[in-house]
């Protein structure tokens, strides 16, 4: 991890409102538009837009068709992420988009009484820096086989790809990557929790393949 990404991981909150997530999975440095419509989330977004940094921690559900879940159907690692825009609709539904700062594991998860809202409990997870020569041929790999998968789909810009070449941080080409594949939320999921980036490359590309 980079001396710039710990020094703002040591500022982010430990406790921070959650809200549940249906049918994506957030990644560091991406960005979500998203519409917010149940209670709980409504209060989450309020309580974040209320506080320093306007943090608020992006979950998601194990299975988007439940409408009040319990701790149990929501995964215990997402992604702390800011509010940058909202928008109060006249149905009393917030538009917010979000952007991803930091892999976040979930310690506790409990509802507050007096918000009736999720709060977290979390730790940022250290990435180590690896420039090894096989995470660099992992990178080719991952940008010559995600070149042929935006072709072959025909659902993403291939220019998008030309933009990815660009990246030469691993982390972060892995997270941008996995964040414009077309693959289950389980399967994202599972990309969002391999701290190791060596692994996380490895997962995208079988995933691709």
């Amino acid at each position: 991890m980079t001396e710039e990404i710990k020094k703002q991981t040591l500022s982010l909150p430990t406790v921070v409102p959650a809200v549940a997530i249906r049918d994506v999975v957030m990644f560091p440095g991406m960005s979500l538009p998203l519409s917010v419509d149940r209670e709980k989330s409504i209060i989450a977004v309020e309580l974040a837009l209320e506080s320093e940094g306007r943090y608020i921690l992006a979950v998601s559900q194990k299975n988007p068709d439940i409408d009040n879940p319990a701790e149990n159907d929501i995964y215990h690692f997402g992604v702390l992420a800011e509010i940058t825009q909202n928008l109060k609709m006249p149905d009393g539904s917030i538009k917010v988009f979000l952007q991803g700062l930091a892999r976040a594991r979930v310690n506790k998860l409990e509802m507050n009484p007096v918000t009736n809202t999720w709060f977290a409990a979390v730790e940022y997870l250290e990435e180590k820096d690896d420039d090894s020569p096989v995470v660099q041929a992992l990178m080719r790999k991952v940008l010559d086989e995600f070149d042929h998968y935006a072709r072959v789909s025909k659902r993403i810009a291939v220019e998008g790809v030309s933009f990815l070449r660009q990246i030469n941080d691993p982390s972060k080409l892995a997270d941008t990557v996995a964040s414009n594949m077309m693959v289950k939320a389980a399967d994202r999921q599972a990309i969002l929790e391999a701290v190791d980036v060596k692994t996380r490359l490895e997962k995208i590309l079988k995933l691709i393949t």
